[in-house]
């Protein structure tokens, strides 16, 4: 090549190396970031463009509930606290 290097050429051309070094390491976590953005686009614009969902039936008005239980029995277990005696 015939050129001799001095500071001139030799810090310059190390601090180009030394920032894109940092850039392509940079590369694989962007990557990896533009993917993920990519897929949950792709998953927003399914849940978008689906079908609206059939909406509930209306309650009927002339009973006053929702759910009526008739000769129901219900029990629960005690469960001991751990501050509690056996």
């Amino acid at each position: 090549m015939g050129q001799q290097l001095d500071a001139t050429i030799i810090f310059p051309a190390l601090a180009f190396y030394t920032s894109m070094r940092s850039q392509m390491n940079n590369w694989p976590i962007g990557l990896s970031a533009l993917t993920d953005a990519l897929i949950s686009l792709r998953r927003i614009e399914d849940f978008l463009l689906a079908e609206e969902i059939q909406p509930l039936p209306e309650p009927d008005p002339s009973c006053p509930w929702a759910i009526e239980i008739q000769n129901g029995c219900f029990y629960w277990d005690r469960i001991q606290g751990p501050d509690e005696d056996s």
